[in-house]
């Protein structure tokens, strides 16, 4: 209340700002999330990418990079690939990042006999993230609750991976801009599961579209 400006990431922040904090809207000041464009790029060689990482070129490669607490919402990610069934086996799915949930997923992971196409890959120091989302598909937020802004959105949009992420937080104010196909309906792991198979889909039935939303999405985080 003492401040003169408060700046906040999203429109979703500053309506909670107003609304739980009772802040003046004109001592509000709006100034998105942003990254270095130079640190995250697109791939020159993507396959190279991919040998570099050791990843295979003939799965469709799915990323998140989260802390492993219960408002990311990856035990929902989860449970959407085993609802795909057959399916799953042509996708490699990794998971990085640390946290307290980390053996309760690996357990979720067992249970549905997941361990051919889920791998938990742990942390990833900061100079290797731009590979993997360079060398990934398509990049997954499927946060649960609290996503203020959600700047690996951006990271990877400026790395040319296309992005799909729930309805939660400022995370429509992004992926709306690009193609709101990328918005799954819910949080659970049945909406994950119906959004994730429509775009696999369309990665079928038009093998272009993932290079345009990759090109679009580059231009909506550098312009």
């Amino acid at each position: 209340s003492r401040c003169e400006r408060v700046i906040v990431l999203s429109r979703f922040m500053w309506d909670r700002v107003v609304e739980f904090h009772h802040i003046p809207e004109e001592k509000l000041c709006l100034i998105p999330g942003a990254v270095d464009e130079q640190a995250f790029h697109p791939p020159l060689d993507r396959v190279a990418v991919r040998a570099s990482l050791k990843l295979p070129e003939d799965r469709t490669v799915l990323f998140t990079v989260r802390n492993l607490v219960p408002r990311m919402g990856l035990e929902h990610f989860i449970e959407a690939i085993a609802r795909l069934g057959e399916r799953n086996k042509g996708l490699l799915v990794l998971i990085g990042g640390e946290g307290q949930l980390r053996g309760k997923l690996q357990d979720l992971i067992d249970r549905y006999q997941l361990g051919g196409s889920v791998q938990l890959i742990g942390f990833i120091p900061e100079q290797d993230l731009t590979r993997y989302y360079q060398a990934a598909d398509l990049v997954v937020i499927p946060t649960r609750q609290l996503e203020g802004f959600g700047l690996v959105t951006v990271e990877a949009m400026a790395c040319g991976a296309p992005v799909m992420a729930t309805p939660i937080g400022a995370l429509p104010e992004i992926i709306n801009r690009l193609d709101p196909l990328l918005l799954a309906e819910g949080t659970d792991g049945a909406a994950l599961a119906r959004s994730l198979e429509r775009i696999l889909d369309r990665f079928v039935q038009d093998p272009d579209w993932r290079r345009r939303l990759g090109e679009a999405g580059r231009r909506l985080v550098t312009d």
